[in-house]
Parts: C-alpha cells; structure tokens; sequence
C-alpha cells in the first residue's frame, strides 16, 4: 500500500514544475516533469547521440542490478519534438525537488492522499474517459456569457506536462481576438501589458460546473511592458476534432487529483 506523502516542486517561471527522481539500485538520480499527458516515463540514456543528451544526467541499465529490459522500443511524438529508445523497468523513488521554489509560488507532489488545506471548497470529482491522457468531457467554452466554443461538448485533456491552453487554431483565433485586439507584430499572443489589464474570464464548463481561467493565470508578463497570452492553436488534428489541452496554465488555480483507482480527476480552487 502506497504511504501518504507530499514534496514540493521547483516552479520554472509558472511553466514547468520539476522535481527529483533515482532509477535503479544503486541510485542514479535524474530531475524530471510529472507529466500526466504521457503514459510513459522517460530520461536519457548512455545510448543516446542526441547533443542535448550530452548536457543532462544518462541512466545506465547496465549499472543497475534490479534493471529488466522488455525487448520492446518506443516512439513518442510531442508539440516540440519527438523521442524513440527502449522499454525497461525499474526501481523508482522519488527525492523531492534539487531547489525548492520560494513559499509563495511553491508547488507540491502529493502520493497516496490529499491534504485539503490546498483547496477551497469540495472537490468535484470528473469521470476520465481515456485513462492514458487523462481525458475528459468537457461541456462548453463560454466568454462574457456566451458559448463561444465546444459548442456540443468536446474533450479535454488535464495535462501538467503543458505550459499553455492549448485549443483548435481557428477557435483560439477568436479568443485571442477577445482577449488581444490590439497584438505586437505577427504574433497573437504578444501584447502590450496596458492592454492585458482587463481581459475576460475564459471560462471552461465542466460537468456542470463552472472553472474560469481568468487574466491572473492566462496572461505572462514578460518584461514591464510587454506581455504574452497563454492560449495556443495546434489541436485540429488531434482526434476528436475539438479537443482542448488544459496545461499549467488552467492548472495553476486549481487544485488537482488524479485518482488512477477510480478513473477520475477532482479539481477545486486553490488555496
């Protein structure tokens, strides 16, 4: 039976949450993401020729006595690149984080429980429909009080593993036009920090309850006077045809819970 325990995470500009790992016996130590939308655990190997491989710690199975290759390889595809290697398993512990962020912007790992000082109110308990990505139904996307998308329902999925919002490019268009009207240069997303003063909630229905992500989470600031929106386009070829990427930016103001027993995420805001 798995022990309650909790260890905060070194917080990387509200956009990356890491904390520290040992593989094998005797320990090799790696700082990795916990990342809900991948089902697989991966670090580098002594194997890889990959250049960023040279500047981060490598696991070695052949140092490892309680390494078992599966004979099997592996090929990811992610937003920003793709992995292959191979299949093993292992004995994983978890250390804590190798820097931990200041209290006010602390985040926390919690195994085998929940501490209910992290979040207001009751949780809200969602059922997953694909436990490999963690996905979900969600209702609808409604700005100022109109849908303004997932219009018949649509699914989602709760990623800790991404920064942004992530939606259909043509749906994300017109929010950004909402939140945006008057973007810097080519991108959408820059804007000047005036303008990011008093944008609308975006306010994501699911199972009948309402979690708005509002400027406070969505909106990066980026130096005194430029600023950057958290919405991103890329999901139209994903299947089903709308489907949305909650990362850390929706995560970030509430409290989450991933109950692998019971096929469900809670959520409720945070403390």
């Amino acid at each position: 039976m798995l022990s309650f325990s909790s260890h905060p995470l070194r917080n990387i500009l509200n956009v990356a949450y890491i904390g520290s790992i040992t593989i094998g016996t005797p320990p090799q130590q790696f700082q990795v993401g916990f990342d809900t939308g991948s089902s697989d655990l991966w670090v580098p190997s002594v194997y890889c020729q990959s250049f960023s491989c040279y500047t981060h710690n490598t696991f070695n199975p052949t140092q490892s006595n309680t390494f078992q290759g599966m004979r099997r390889t592996i090929n990811l595809s992610f937003g920003s690149g793709r992995m292959s290697g191979y299949l093993g398993s292992d004995i994983i512990w978890y250390m804590g984080p190798t820097l931990v962020s200041q209290p006010d912007i602390a985040s926390v790992v919690m195994f085998g429980g929940v501490d209910n000082s992290y979040f207001h109110r009751d949780l809200k308990w969602i059922p997953v429909i694909e436990p490999r990505y963690w996905q979900i139904i969600m209702d609808h996307v409604s700005m100022n009080g109109k849908v303004i998308a997932c219009y018949r329902r649509c699914q989602a999925v709760v990623d800790t593993g991404s920064s942004l919002l992530i939606g259909p490019t043509d749906v994300v268009s017109s929010i950004q036009r909402h939140i945006n009207p008057n973007p810097i240069g080519d991108s959408k997303q820059m804007m000047s920090c005036s303008d990011a003063m008093n944008p609308p909630p975006v306010i994501f229905t699911i199972s009948g309850t309402d979690f708005p992500g509002t400027p406070k989470y969505y909106i990066q600031k980026i130096s005194k006077s430029l600023c950057f929106s958290s919405f991103q386009g890329g999901t139209e070829n994903m299947f089903p045809l709308e489907t949305w990427i909650l990362g850390d930016v929706f995560l970030r103001a509430y409290f989450s819970v991933f109950d692998w027993s019971k096929n469900r995420i809670g959520l409720a805001p945070a403390a």
